[in-house]
């Protein structure tokens, strides 16, 4: 791992990751906490949880931007001017108003940077394959994934703090500057980006045009493909984590106001997800340590179980409980995230890699939309209906799923 730290081609991407990550990790707990303010009735933190989630429904479309991209320093340099220049419009809305149309506003123009996000994410995707050989991809990813969380953590505990001393016109402003920096960074760096990609513009050019129908019809094709069949296999039970994972800091949020307690929002906000991503990266290192060549499916059937455990938990108004059962699901993350992504490795061919992830990655993200549509129709307005319901809904699902395999077992 440390000689791929070394390279300097690669630190590029870890570095523009980096402050990408916690520029956004440090706006969304100044969202939430501004959505908290507004309103106290869970709608706010609504519209903050849907703009959050919506963009992952759209990665097999961003995927596909990412993969017909024929200049990726060009795009690249592009979407992080545009994303410096609309927090620099956010920054300058919260200047001037605090008002529900205001957050309504911010959470659009949110949702486009996400979106671009994406993108960006989708076309810095297969740099590892460019710069690495194939015995270096595993310590790669493990060494991105490393570097997210990192970040992540940071980003969660800098935003925390801010949001005690500095006006969220200021935040927005910092988040600004933080874009323009990973923007400078590609200009400074135009030579080495231009080389890692160079192979790969080649191969692109052959691909040839296809509308999105075409394409959507050819990633359904690849379900009766036999190598890809474990992908599809794990499909519907990550849809379902998802769908819980996407509510966890929202229906806690919606707990915590409940609970009537004198302890600081912000200070909360940034605990609870601090500690997922503290869970996630004990998960995806020492976590998958002790789990080496066990079967992912085993390890998203605990998640599930989790899952369940922790709605229970908030339905019983155990809060340190549902905290604990947040960082345990995450831990359980950490382990499924690497083998999946071993997984798409091993199968996705690299010049359909951001469009395929993002086609597996969208539909997975259904069950983000989803619970966050679940969550905005019933928990904002009784967190015991949305809670039950989540409960039934994954029990049944766990039932399904564990007589399905005895019933394999037989066969």
């Amino acid at each position: 791992m440390i000689d791929v730290l070394k390279n300097q081609k690669y630190r590029v991407f870890l570095i523009t990751d980096f402050l990408s990550i916690i520029g956004d990790g440090l706006f969304y707990i100044a969202l939430m906490t501004f959505a908290t303010s507004i309103s106290k009735n869970g709608y706010a933190i609504s519209l903050v949880s849907i703009s959050e989630t919506l963009p992952l429904l759209f990665t097999f479309f961003t995927g596909l931007l990412a993969d017909s991209s024929t200049n990726r320093y060009k795009d690249l340099k592009n979407i992080y001017f545009i994303k410096t220049l609309i927090y620099l419009v956010v920054a300058l809305i919260l200047g001037f108003s605090s008002s529900l149309i205001a957050l309504i506003v911010i959470c659009i123009l949110n949702f486009i940077s996400d979106c671009l996000g994406r993108i960006s994410i989708g076309i810095c995707s297969i740099a590892p394959q460019m710069i690495f050989k194939q015995e270096q991809w595993e310590d790669s990813s493990a060494l991105y994934s490393t570097n997210q969380q990192i970040a992540q953590i940071i980003s969660q505990s800098i935003g925390g703090a801010l949001v005690l001393y500095f006006t969220f016109k200021n935040i927005a402003f910092i988040n600004t500057g933080i874009f323009l920096l990973v923007f400078f960074i590609f200009i400074f760096n135009k030579n080495v980006i231009l080389n890692v990609y160079k192979t790969y513009t080649k191969d692109s050019s052959k691909q040839g045009n296809k509308n999105v129908k075409q394409e959507l019809t050819d990633f359904f094709k690849l379900k009766n493909n036999k190598s890809y069949f474990e992908l599809f296999q794990s499909l519907l039970s990550i849809t379902i984590i998802n769908s819980v994972l996407s509510t966890i800091p929202s229906i806690l949020s919606i707990a915590f106001i409940n609970f009537n307690t004198s302890f600081n929002y912000s200070i909360f906000l940034t605990f609870l997800l601090s500690g997922n991503t503290i869970s996630t990266i004990l998960g995806s290192t020492v976590g998958i340590k002790i789990t080496k060549n066990k079967n992912l499916n085993r390890y998203i059937l605990y998640a599930n179980l989790v899952s369940i455990m922790f709605f229970i938990s908030i339905s019983i108004n155990k809060i340190i409980l549902s905290l604990i059962m947040s960082w345990i699901l995450y831990f359980i993350i950490g382990i499924v995230n690497p083998k999946l992504n071993t997984l798409f490795r091993k199968t996705i061919p690299i010049e359909e890699y951001a469009k395929i992830t993002g086609a597996f990655g969208s539909f997975m993200s259904i069950g983000s939309v989803l619970g966050s549509i679940i969550y905005n129709l019933s928990a904002s307005k009784n967190i015991f209906v949305f809670t039950t319901s989540m409960t039934i809904i994954l029990t049944v699902y766990f039932i399904y799923t564990v007589l399905g395999k005895k019933e394999k077992r037989k066969e």
